[in-house]
């Protein structure tokens, strides 16, 4: 399954200084995207969403053949496929974080949250810790939201990761983001759009949802997809 995306980033406003809360991350072989949220002192904001992104890579690093299996079709991207894989790896990924974390000295330890998402076959892998959301618009349906409602407590530290799987198909377009990117002006914009438009500019959408986020200083990321279409299938 190919796909086509667009990605924005707002910094948050801080005593006139622009300092960058949020990121956007791709991972699994570009077949992942995720948008991260430090949730620490503003001074260590770049770390913890570089930390969140590093152990992104670990967990989803595609591991090397053994000799039984190298000279099978592998899946590129090497991703989870069924949901005990899927909580091995993001408790991988909690560790390395923690891991990185550990290596401060510091009162307070920072932390992150996550949202994200890998393409794997015509399925959707959806993971949330902490905070964050995606929607998945089809056709003329109302969009979907995939992830709770409500945020949860923490983060990689000792958040608790929500996961779930979709299936997806060509020309459905894919909204993911911070929680800052999903206020009512955002969503009602965005919605605007996709009722009108079948084919909509995702680099509009995601200006669309990150635009109130520069109004009210709090900063916000964005990443917005469109699949393009069916999984071809090797022998």
């Amino acid at each position: 399954m190919s796909l086509e995306f667009q990605q924005r980033v707002v910094p948050a406003l801080m005593r006139d200084t622009d300092l960058y809360r949020h990121s956007t991350h791709q991972f699994a072989n570009q077949r992942g995207f995720a948008v991260t949220t430090a949730h620490s002192l503003p001074r260590l904001w770049q770390f913890s969403t570089q930390a969140a992104a590093r152990a992104l890579d670990s967990a989803f690093e595609p591991s090397p053949p053994s000799e039984t299996t190298k000279h099978a079709p592998m899946n590129p991207a090497h991703t989870p496929i069924n949901p005990a894989q899927v909580e091995t790896a993001m408790q991988q990924a909690q560790q390395t974080f923690a891991n990185h974390c550990g290596t401060l000295i510091e009162r307070q330890t920072p932390d992150c949250r996550l949202v994200a998402l890998w393409i794997e076959g015509s399925l959707m892998h959806t993971v949330r810790v902490g905070s964050g959301r995606v929607y998945l618009k089809r056709g003329n349906e109302r969009p979907q939201r995939l992830t709770p409602r409500e945020d949860s407590l923490g983060g990689l530290l000792e958040g608790a990761p929500f996961h779930s799987t979709t299936p997806i198909e060509p020309d459905d377009i894919i909204l993911l983001g911070s929680s800052t990117a999903f206020s009512q002006q955002s969503v009602d914009d965005v919605g605007k759009v996709l009722s009108q438009d079948a084919q909509p500019d995702l680099g509009l959408l995601a200006r669309l949802l990150t635009r109130p986020t520069i109004q009210n200083t709090l900063g916000g990321a964005a990443i917005t997809l469109r699949i393009l279409d069916r999984p071809t299938h090797q022998g």
